[in-house]
């Protein structure tokens, strides 16, 4: 059994429609960064196609979801259509007699899967119809346990290209390489959507974000922004979570000093601080405030969520 696997479908070539420019382009970017993490370990088994029909679709997306993975990622980006009766991801013989793979069908074949966690990336026009009932009482999403779903469109929406690129994968791929990485090198679905969300402005395609999880699983690792042998020394450095160090010049030059730490503990503040954890009684650097003034510096809102998990050793 292959533990994660992501099945990746791109379609350009369309007969019956216009055709597409971006989507092979876009295949090969995710598959690169999903097939292996930063240091080089596997992470998923990749199984891409490109140009496939609506019946194929159909079938390569069952007979993944009738296995018995521990995540199945599946990413398609091509054209994407809405109609009353409900939205289509797009084959490349997409016609007005078949529109392609539904979404209804295909959310209900995930909810019914056995596969413990799926991950869904659409880059397609009216993307956010998946996993979405419409009712007289209004629309609600409708994902079991397990399922995250992330859509370059909301339902009304449509997907643009760019110079041979879908825009909102070309996001993903930058959030894959670490932009949406958290303090360990983590990136997670909801990292690609805070991503996604900042670069599409508010009247540009709006990305969707779906999830029913009890726990993020990374879909891939980056370099960590700070060590991990590190960060489990901050309750060390910082005995309480609001224990503030003092700062001068002689931790700098080496000298003994009345302060609270040495040149080496400084150096590791450093580090704290390129990771965003640390706040002080000024706006300036630590290196600056150590040159020119004294103060002191401390764990901010975030440092002292890190600092509370490395105490609670829940720290992965």
């Amino acid at each position: 059994m292959n533990d994660r696997v992501a099945l990746i479908i791109g379609n350009d070539n369309y007969s019956n429609v216009s055709k597409l420019r971006g989507c092979e382009n876009d295949c090969n970017a995710i598959k690169k960064l999903l097939r292996k993490n930063d240091d080089g370990s596997h992470n998923f088994t990749l199984d891409k196609h490109i140009n496939v029909t609506n019946q194929s679709m159909k079938r390569l997306l069952a007979e993944h979801l009738n296995k018995e993975y521990a995540h199945l990622v599946f990413y398609f980006s091509g054209h994407g259509y809405i109609d009353n009766e409900g939205g289509y991801i797009c084959g490349v013989d997409t016609s007005r007699d078949d529109y392609g793979v539904s979404m209804e069908w295909l959310s209900i074949l995930i909810n019914e899967s056995d596969i413990r966690e799926v991950t869904v990336i659409l880059d397609c026009c009216h993307a956010g119809q998946m996993f979405n009932i419409e009712s007289g009482k209004g629309n609600f999403a409708t994902l079991r346990q397990g399922v995250s779903f992330l859509a370059a469109t909301k339902k009304e929406d449509l997907a643009e290209e760019f110079l041979g690129r879908g825009i909102f994968t070309s996001i993903i791929e930058e959030g894959l390489k670490g932009a949406a990485k958290d303090i360990f090198g983590y990136v997670s679905i909801a990292g690609l959507y805070g991503c996604a969300d900042k670069m599409l402005s508010p009247i540009q395609q709006r990305p969707v974000y779906k999830s029913f999880i009890d726990r993020i699983t990374p879909i891939r690792k980056c370099t960590p922004i700070i060590g991990r042998d590190l960060v489990e020394e901050l309750n060390t450095i910082f005995p309480k979570e609001n224990h503030r160090i003092r700062i001068n010049r002689d931790i700098l030059d080496r000298k003994k000093t009345e302060f609270d730490i040495d040149f080496e503990t400084f150096m590791k503040l450093q580090s704290f601080e390129n990771a965003s954890m640390l706040e002080g009684d000024t706006s300036k650097s630590l290196l600056e405030t150590a040159l020119y003034s004294r103060g002191f510096c401390q764990l901010n809102t975030y440092g002292r969520y890190i600092w509370r998990l490395v105490k609670k050793r829940e720290i992965y």
